[in-house]
């Protein structure tokens, strides 16, 4: 299964990522691959969070060669911390890993086996600070700059049900109270005796 989401803040992801956090207990587990597409803006830092159900893990995170916001060399550095609810620009979370140029050329790569709940990538340019990743302000004046990230991994991520399963479950449970409210009302009779 391989999902293509544009990861801007307030947009797509931010949807998707807020379903994810219903996840569904019925969901299944298999080798899953989550492929996302951003921008990190002139300085700050783009995010994408994650559940995971625990395991081996690959994260990559390579910049777009060709595209509109491709004109100076792009040097992407990831940091990932524990997702502990708090709010974007104050991540308070676990440091868990950070790279910057293990992955072919330019690009990074953290692998590893991790266990299973709530995670934040934090994605920046190179030489992105701790206190960077957790703040979403970066040093780094370059403008705009494109990237794919690919998280992958043979365990399984937990589910984040699509959105027309939403729809669809929605959809149900107002056809459920419509057919309710239709239902002829059933009539009481009470009985004394003397």
């Amino acid at each position: 299964m391989t999902n293509v989401l544009t990861n801007r803040l307030g947009q797509t992801l931010g949807l998707a990522l807020a379903a994810g956090a219903m996840t569904l207990p019925t969901a299944a587990h298999s080798a899953t691959t989550l492929d996302f597409e951003g921008t990190v803006e002139a300085n700050s830092i783009d995010y994408i969070f994650f559940q995971f159900s625990g395991g081996d893990l690959s994260i990559a995170t390579n910049r777009f060669l060709p595209g509109p916001n491709f004109s100076l060399p792009y040097d992407p550095m990831i940091r990932l911390f524990e997702d502990n609810g708090s709010p974007i620009g104050a991540l308070t979370g676990a440091n868990i890993a950070f790279d910057d140029d293990s992955g072919p050329g330019l690009n990074s790569l953290i692998t590893g086996n991790f266990g299973q709940g709530d995670y934040v990538l934090a994605v920046g340019s190179w030489f992105m600070t701790e206190a960077e990743g957790r703040s979403g302000v970066a040093s780094t004046p370059i403008g705009d700059r494109d990237y794919r990230t690919v998280i992958s991994t043979t365990t399984g991520f937990l589910s984040v049900p699509e959105p027309m399963t939403w729809m669809l479950m929605l959809l149900g449970m107002f056809g459920i109270g419509a057919a309710m409210r239709r239902a002829p009302k059933v009539q009481s009779v009470s009985v004394s005796y003397s």
